[in-house]
C-alpha cells in the first residue's frame, strides 16, 4: 500500500481502510503505519459485505462474468470445468468485472469517495423502534411485587 501511495500523498496523511480481523493487525504493522503517516481506519466486525468496495462493487460482477463464461464453456464443449480451463474464465471475468467504472462505483456505493457517510445506512432495512411495548398486555404485567417474586406453579402462571 505504502509503495503505491507514498508519492501521491507526499507529506499529507493517507488512509488505509482495513477490516478489524486480528490476523490483519500486528504491532509492527501499526507502528509502520504511524511512522509513515498512514492512518488506519477499520470496518466494524461483520460489516465488510456492506462497507468494503471490493465486496460491494467488484466481487458481484466477477461472480456473474465467471459464471457466464463457465456456463458458456460447458454448453458449447460438453465438458466440465477443469483446473486448466478455470484460469481462462477467471482472467476473462476479471477483465470485464474489474473496470475503472466498477471500481469508482464501488467506492461511491460504500460512501468512501466521494464521502457520503449515510450511503450504506440508507440501504439497511428499518427496524421498529422499541418505544411501544404493544406486545405486552395489561394482564401480562405484574401488578404487585408479590407477583414478580412468586415462583410459577403451572403453565398458566408463566
Amino acid at each position: 500500500f505504502d509503495a503505491f501511495t507514498r508519492d501521491r500523498a507526499g507529506k499529507h496523511l493517507h488512509f488505509l481502510i482495513i477490516n478489524c480481523h486480528a490476523s490483519h493487525i500486528s504491532y509492527q504493522f501499526c507502528k509502520y503505519a504511524v511512522e509513515n503517516n498512514i492512518h488506519l481506519l477499520s470496518y466494524p466486525p461483520h460489516s465488510t459485505h456492506l462497507l468494503q468496495p471490493l465486496n460491494v462493487g467488484l466481487f458481484g460482477p466477477l461472480q456473474y462474468f465467471y459464471g457466464k463464461a463457465a456456463d458458456d464453456y460447458v454448453r458449447n464443449s460438453c465438458s466440465s470445468v477443469l483446473k486448466g480451463t478455470f484460469w481462462g474464465f477467471d482472467c476473462d471475468a476479471r477483465k470485464y468485472a474489474h473496470t475503472k467504472i466498477n471500481i469508482k462505483n464501488a467506492f461511491h456505493a460504500t460512501g468512501i469517495h466521494p464521502s457520503k457517510p449515510n450511503a450504506v445506512l440508507t440501504q439497511l432495512p428499518s427496524t421498529k423502534s422499541p418505544d411501544s411495548l404493544s406486545f405486552l398486555s395489561d394482564r401480562s404485567l405484574p401488578s404487585t411485587s408479590k407477583q414478580i417474586l412468586r415462583t410459577p406453579k403451572t403453565r398458566q402462571d408463566l
